[in-house]
């Protein structure tokens, strides 16, 4: 395809010091130790500070039926790290003017839906192109639900508002496989994975279990009161994106390459900088959500799906990075053992509860929000119900109130507050915003 990253992001990636005892606690091979139980048999886990890598070692056997030492090396299913990986390389080809980010995607893929064409590659990134976030056809494959759309997939204009979409990324590689040619997965490793040496970093089952992978656990049914422990397949059915099956020391590898500089176009640190964002909620920047950890920007991207646990977090402000990873579920006390070295060593807010909230804003009239609120086939309803605003949950209608700033609440009968969204008008449209997803004001029937 002749693509590649300049010669300069090939960098090495070089051992730093780092210390593995913290006061006095437990070393941190004992911390790790204690996360072996019958669901995991293998832990992995990386610290990247001082442009280089402090920590990298792992624990235990890669399958409950194999008696090697599980390594750094060994791969395992890393959902949503190809969505990383592919914003990543779409940055970097429009840094290198391969491609035009902010060009209508109709002009790379003109068989797309009208109303789809005037949408671009950084929306669609950025989760703001509009898509809505409805579920699959029972009888579409994820190739046609990316080519063919159709256009009452656009629940809003887009760059108008945040709103997460599994539609997204898809359709960003279609966009990209029409315009480069070749797989995605193709695209990716020429562009990203093979100049910076990720040579352990493939998108094939049978490849990445060629390469050594580590077996995958899920608990089961129950079995005489105790739940069964079951291999996961490691071939994933028909997805939106080829999986990613990646070792700690390619993480690590693609980390030093963000945090130096070397790849073109960088962190996503800033985008999603034009259309409106909610004040509070999960979101979402090229591949990562975006949080803020122990009161410092993060980068997070967690993963527990196809028998493995595992956590990246970026902390970009320190050029600090951790890597976790266990076959059944995360491994937490060895990655909050980790996590602790760099809060001493940069200074970050020890853990503990929430700081006091402001105060919330006055409740909207609920007349100018009253109706109905769409994203795909997902709804819902507020309601003004003799005087009190209301949402409805699809059973009942529960009280809303201030929660704190502009955020609201739904709250049950016993004062839990069981939903947080928040009210957005923009240009002239209304929506809830509610878990990542906007909703926008259907016109009344």
């Amino acid at each position: 395809m002749g693509l590649s990253l300049r010669p300069s992001a090939i960098v090495t990636l070089s051992m730093v010091a780092g210390p593995w005892t913290a006061g006095g606690q437990t070393p941190i091979d004992e911390v790790a130790a204690t996360e072996m139980n019958r669901l995991r048999t293998a832990v992995a886990a990386g610290l990247y500070w001082d442009g280089g890598i402090a920590f990298l070692d792992a624990w235990g056997t890669p399958a409950r039926s194999d008696s090697t030492a599980l390594t750094p090396e060994h791969l395992f299913a890393f959902d949503g790290f190809t969505e990383v990986l592919l914003a990543t390389t779409i940055r970097a080809l429009g840094v290198a003017g391969a491609l035009d980010l902010d060009a209508p995607i109709g002009s790379f893929a003109p068989a797309l839906a009208d109303r789809l064409h005037p949408i671009t590659l950084r929306q669609l990134l950025e989760h703001t192109s509009g898509l809505d976030d409805a579920v699959l056809l029972e009888h579409q494959s994820w190739a046609d639900a990316a080519a063919k759309l159709p256009n009452e997939a656009l629940f809003t204009e887009p760059g108008l508002v945040f709103s997460q979409s599994r539609y997204s990324y898809p359709l960003a590689a279609h966009v990209v496989e029409r315009n480069l040619g070749g797989s995605i997965g193709q695209i990716i490793a020429a562009v990203l994975t093979e100049p910076l040496g990720m040579r352990r970093t493939v998108f094939d089952a049978p490849a990445a279990i060629a390469l050594g992978m580590a077996t995958g656990y899920r608990f089961g049914d129950e079995e005489q009161g105790e739940p069964e422990v079951v291999e996961v397949d490691p071939a994933p059915g028909p997805r939106g994106l080829p999986l990613a099956y990646t070792s700690a020391t390619d993480v690590l590898r693609f980390v030093n390459a963000l945090l130096t500089d070397a790849i073109p176009g960088g962190l996503p640190t800033g985008e999603v900088a034009e259309a409106a964002l909610p004040t509070a909620g999960p979101r979402w920047a090229g591949g990562f959500e975006e949080e803020s950890y122990r009161g410092v920007s993060s980068l997070t991207l967690r993963a527990g799906s196809f028998g493995f646990g595992a956590t990246l977090r970026i902390l970009p402000e320190s050029g600090t990075a951790t890597i976790g990873w266990a076959n059944g579920s995360y491994p937490a006390a060895t990655m909050r053992f980790i996590e602790q070295q760099i809060a001493d060593r940069v200074g970050l807010e020890a853990p503990g509860p929430p700081g006091p909230r402001s105060d919330p804003d006055p409740l909207p009239d609920p007349e100018d929000w009253v109706g109905t609120y769409r994203n795909g086939e997902y709804i819902v309803e507020l309601a003004n119900e003799n005087g009190s605003f209301t949402y409805f949950d699809g059973e009942r209608h529960l009280e809303v109130v201030g929660v704190e700033g502009p955020v609201l609440g739904a709250r049950i009968d016993d004062g839990r507050i069981v939903v947080r969204f928040e009210l957005m008008e923009i240009a002239g449209r209304r929506f809830v915003h509610l878990a990542g997803k906007a909703y926008q004001l259907q016109p009344p029937e």
